[in-house]
C-alpha cells in the first residue's frame, strides 16, 4: 500500500512539474502559430516564475514587434512605389487622351504630345532603374541622389499637359509664380 501512496504522489507531483515546465512552451507555441498566420500583434505576458522563461517571452516579444515594423515598412515601400510606377502612366494617358480626342490635330501639337509622351517613357525607366539599383544596392554602400529641380518648369509641364483635359472641361489653368 505504501509503495501505491508513493507512485500516486509522484504521478501528482509530476504532473504538476509538467504544468509548470510545459505551459509557457505551448503558450509559446501558440504564439509564434499567429505569427506564422500574419498576427503580429501577438504578446506574451512576460510574468513567470522562471527567468528563463521571462527571457525568451521578452526575446518573442521584440521580434514579433520588429517583424510588425518591417511589415509597415513594406507595405508602405510598395505603396509609394505604385505611385511612382503610375504617374508616368497616369501622364501619357492623359497626353495620349487628349491626342485622341481632338480632330484635326495640328503636327506640331501632335510632335509635342509625342516628345512629351517619349520623356514620361524614359520618366518611367528611370523609375524602373532606380527601383532595381534598390534591390541590388548594399545598404551599407547607400548614397543619396540629390537633384536640383526648377519648381517653375516643373509647374509649367505639368499644367502644359493638363490643360487638354482642362479646356474640354471649360476649366482655365494659370500658373502664377515667382522667380
Amino acid at each position: 500500500e505504501l509503495i501505491g501512496t508513493c507512485l500516486l504522489v509522484g504521478i501528482l507531483v509530476t504532473s504538476q512539474l509538467s504544468k509548470f515546465f510545459f505551459n509557457p512552451i505551448k503558450k509559446l507555441r501558440g504564439a509564434m502559430d499567429k505569427v506564422a498566420e500574419g498576427d503580429f500583434a501577438v504578446r506574451l505576458e512576460e510574468k513567470s516564475s522562471s527567468k528563463e522563461i521571462m527571457e525568451i517571452y521578452t526575446g518573442f516579444n521584440l521580434m514579433a514587434h520588429e517583424l510588425s515594423s518591417t511589415e509597415i515598412l513594406q507595405t508602405d515601400f510598395v505603396s509609394n512605389v505604385s505611385h511612382e510606377l503610375k504617374t508616368p502612366l497616369t501622364s501619357m494617358k492623359v497626353l495620349a487622351d487628349s491626342l485622341i480626342a481632338q480632330e484635326n490635330v495640328p503636327v506640331d501639337l501632335y510632335q509635342e504630345f509625342m516628345v512629351d509622351i517619349a520623356q514620361e517613357i524614359e520618366r518611367e525607366d528611370k523609375i524602373i532603374n532606380d527601383l532595381l539599383a534598390l534591390v541590388k544596392m548594399d545598404k551599407a554602400a547607400a548614397s543619396m541622389n540629390i537633384t536640383t529641380v526648377n519648381m517653375n518648369q516643373l509647374a509649367e509641364m505639368i499644367l502644359k499637359r493638363m490643360r487638354p483635359i482642362a479646356r474640354k472641361n471649360n476649366v482655365e489653368l494659370l500658373l502664377v509664380s515667382t522667380r
